[in-house]
C-alpha cells in the first residue's frame, strides 16, 4: 500500500495559512486604528485587508463546490475568473471611495449615524 499526497507539491499551504492568520490578527489593531485616524492611508491598507480576507474565503468556497470532477473543467476557471474580477473590482472601488469621497472609515461612520438625533 502506498501512501499519496492530496496537496499539490508546488504550493505551501502552512505559509499562506500563517499568512491568513496575520491578515486577520491585523485587523484587531487596523480597524480601530482606521476608525480614529480616518487617515487615507490605513483606509488604503484595511481596503486591501478587507478585499484579499474576503476573497480567500470565496476561494475556498469555490474550491469546495466548483470541484472540476464535480462540475467538469470549465466551470471552474470561470468561477475563479469571475472571483478574480468581482475581488479587483471591489478593491477599485474601495479605493476610488478613499480617494474621490469621504474615505472608507468616514463611510461607515456616516452608515453608523443615519437616524440617530443630532
Amino acid at each position: 500500500m502506498t501512501q499519496t499526497r492530496a496537496v499539490s507539491a508546488h504550493s505551501d499551504h502552512v505559509r499562506m495559512w500563517m499568512i491568513e492568520r496575520m491578515v486577520v490578527v491585523s485587523f484587531l489593531l487596523l480597524i480601530p486604528a482606521a476608525l480614529v485616524l480616518e487617515n487615507k492611508f490605513i483606509d488604503m491598507i484595511l481596503a486591501g485587508a478587507i478585499v484579499i480576507h474576503t476573497h480567500w474565503g470565496l476561494e475556498a468556497i469555490a474550491l469546495d463546490y466548483a470541484r472540476p470532477i464535480v462540475v467538469g473543467t470549465l466551470v471552474p476557471k470561470l468561477v475563479f475568473l469571475m472571483l478574480n474580477i468581482l475581488s479587483v473590482t471591489t478593491l477599485a472601488g474601495l479605493f476610488v471611495l478613499i480617494y474621490n469621497g469621504p474615505g472608507l472609515t468616514k463611510t461607515i461612520k456616516n452608515g453608523w449615524a443615519i437616524g440617530k438625533d443630532k
